[in-house]
């Protein structure tokens, strides 16, 4: 540990009411373009808004891929700490850091991350070009993914359900606080036996004009329960939830299922890759995304028994959501080739067999078939797509994120925020990028 030359006096942390009150850190080259051999240089500061604070000391870990650790403490009576750890290993060197009080506890009130009581966390990339899957894929994966979709194929997106609602809270998937004018329904789409049916909100903005609306399609996170529609003035939005289950219910229903049926999925099973649960999930969300394509379009889908289409698509596609939702968003471009656009954050489910998830399936051979590396490995090059993630968060681990912008030959657009965990975007962090 280097500790800088001490700056004027600063005042304790425990002292100010800021609304903001975090450690920051940079490093001393960008944080994406280091190599074997350097020494990555992490300068924190604690911050109260945009004033130095201090603390009576701060407690740090540093790890590199290579299973390398380092440990130590230093005065916090500047409010700055720095910490020099060697590259020795293609991947990341993580940097975690604490503010304590005299007796070496966490001060409360300092947003280390979403939950307060976390370490605020830093990363630098080595050798990035080099970063790739820790397992190789299986030598099979196509075969067993064409052999899904065609039994998907098979099947017709045909609704099996569909009611108009009103009174029901939207987002606006393209960002804001805009409300759009739309009509909501509520959809169950009819998919193999073995996957039940898929389940979705799709909303429609109202008085378009035939051939003139986009289509998103949008996948939350991980959860069991009912998901928000999005909505958009340019797009037909189908929000789909990830599991067959009914939408627009009471609480109590959904906390049944995440204390029953849905309890721990993704986490079991997963011995064999036809009983893992993201089998079912996939299926269904390609299924969501034909007959949307079908019934925004002309072909049409059967409602009632009726053909019908609304002929508003005007070929744009584009899938977008986050964690969970971005590993969907990629399994479903890997396989349906109409997909313009995507948006995706914090890629859960990428490198499976590597560096360590803080929420992730234990690893098993069966979940290579399931890796977000190999499916956005087959996304079409044009395909624009952007992807944002965190240098500190290791739900997502950023060696993962890197291994699949590496394996991506899609137009892609990779954003990493220094500092931000899973969900947690700290205000005013730098932001770094890879791009081709």
């Amino acid at each position: 540990v280097e500790l800088p030359e001490p700056p004027a006096t600063v005042k304790d942390v425990r002292e100010v009411n800021g609304s903001s009150k975090m450690v920051y850190a940079v490093t001393d080259k960008d944080p994406l373009e280091y190599v074997v051999g350097d020494d990555v240089v992490f300068s924190c500061t604690l911050y109260s808004d945009k004033n130095i604070v201090s603390c009576p000391k701060f407690s740090w870990t540093a790890n590199t891929e290579d299973g390398k650790s380092y440990t130590g403490t230093a005065d916090g009576s500047h409010g700055k700490l720095v910490v020099k750890i060697p590259a020795t290993a293609s991947g990341i060197v993580r940097l975690k850091v604490l503010a304590l009080d005299e007796k070496g506890q966490l001060i409360s009130g300092i947003e280390q991350s979403r939950s307060f009581n976390e370490p605020c966390v830093f990363s630098a990339v080595v050798n990035a070009k080099n970063i790739n899957t820790k397992t190789s894929e299986p030598a099979d994966f196509d075969e067993f993914w064409n052999g899904q979709i065609a039994n998907l194929d098979a099947v017709a997106p045909d609704v099996i359900f569909m009611e108009k609602l009103e009174n029901k809270n939207v987002e606006n998937v393209d960002g804001g606080s805009s409300k759009p004018l739309v009509d909501i329904y509520r959809l169950k789409i009819k998919t193999p036996d073995d996957c039940g049916y898929a389940s979705a909100y799709l909303t429609v903005p109202k008085g378009a004009d035939a051939n003139s609306l986009g289509i998103v399609v949008f996948f939350h996170g991980y959860n069991v329960g009912d998901v928000t529609p999005q909505a958009s003035d340019h797009n037909m939005v189908l929000t789909v939830s990830a599991h067959s289950i009914e939408l627009n219910q009471p609480s109590s229903y959904y906390s049944n299922l995440s204390s029953g049926e849905l309890s721990n999925y993704g986490f079991k099973n997963n011995n064999s890759r036809d009983t893992c649960y993201f089998r079912t999930m996939i299926l269904r969300d390609l299924q969501a995304v034909r007959f949307i394509k079908a019934y925004g379009g002309t072909e049409g889908v059967k409602i009632n028994g009726e053909t019908q289409a609304l002929g508003l698509w005007n070929g744009k596609l584009r899938l977008q959501g986050g964690s969970q939702g971005a590993f969907q968003g990629i399994a479903v471009a890997a396989f349906d080739k109409d997909v313009t656009d995507a948006k995706w954050s914090i890629p859960w489910m990428c490198d499976v067999n590597g560096m360590k998830s803080e929420f992730r399936p234990a690893y098993t051979s069966a979940l290579g078939y399931y890796d977000t590396v190999f499916f956005g490995k087959r996304i079409s090059a044009d395909v624009n797509v952007t992807i944002s993630a965190g240098l500190g968060d290791y739900i997502c681990p950023p060696s993962g994120v890197v291994a699949l912008y590496n394996q991506m030959s899609a137009n892609v657009t990779l954003t990493f925020d220094q500092g931000m965990t899973h969900g947690f975007y700290p205000p005013n962090a730098a932001v770094y990028k890879y791009s081709k």
